[in-house]
């Protein structure tokens, strides 16, 4: 398809900047976000860090794709994604997660679930921010994996205090029965397999509170997956 001449203009005026290196974008780059190059070299969790999630979270399989460390590139990443609006970058990154963990052998087991969903923000969170960035990821995701997408499956109805400087514990008890299943998609429940899509996982909290709804609720199998996992 032509590229219309206005948008040459645009692009000659204002050129498509890649927003971890600064770096103009090429035409032929994947996205208009980051450089090809910067993305693919983003650092990756290790074999441990799998095992620690594992260990973290109540799920039956769990996976994230980006080590989250203090000041490193991946924590830009998802300031962007959360705070400057960037609802389409979120999407983007929901496409490439899907297309590597569908390389993964030891995923080939994705193929026996049937609902995708995301955290849910409450809706005071959700109206000051304008949207969830873990649904545009969950969104992106599913253009991949293509299951059945229910946004609103579980509802956040506690409104929860930044998580940022608590310890374990008192994340625990920030997001303790701060969610509940949406009665509105009670048959969506029941022996259905559940993957469930985060932005960041550190300790596992919310997701955990999110999987005990789930599990009450007569889900049979859940899968975890965050695009970055803190690490230390």
């Amino acid at each position: 398809m032509k590229i219309p001449l206005k948008d040459d203009i645009l692009d000659f005026i204002f050129p498509k900047i890649c927003i971890l290196s600064d770096i103009k974008l090429t035409p032929s780059n994947s996205n208009q976000y980051i450089d090809d190059k910067v993305l693919n070299s983003l650092q990756r969790v290790n074999k441990n860090d799998l095992l620690e999630l594992k260990f973290k979270l109540k799920s039956d399989y769990s996976y994230s794709l980006f080590r989250f460390q203090e000041d490193s590139d991946t924590q830009k990443l998802i300031h962007y994604l959360k705070f400057e609006g960037m609802k389409r970058l979120g999407y983007f990154l929901g496409k490439y997660f899907a297309n590597e963990l569908l390389i993964r052998t030891e995923f080939n087991n994705a193929n026996i679930f049937n609902i995708i969903t995301a955290v849910p923000l409450h809706k005071i969170k959700f109206r000051e921010r304008g949207y969830n960035q873990s649904d545009y990821i969950c969104r992106g995701m599913n253009e991949v994996l293509n299951l059945k997408y229910v946004e609103d499956l579980i509802i956040r109805k506690k409104n929860t205090t930044t998580q940022t400087h608590l310890s374990i514990h008192k994340r625990e008890l920030n997001v303790k029965n701060a969610f509940i299943k949406n009665l509105y998609h009670k048959n969506e429940f029941r022996d259905s397999n559940i993957i469930l899509v985060d932005d960041v996982i550190t300790t596992g909290a919310t997701l955990n509170e999110v999987i005990k709804v789930l599990r009450k609720s007569g889900v049979n199998k859940i899968m975890c997956l965050s695009l970055t996992m803190a690490v230390r």
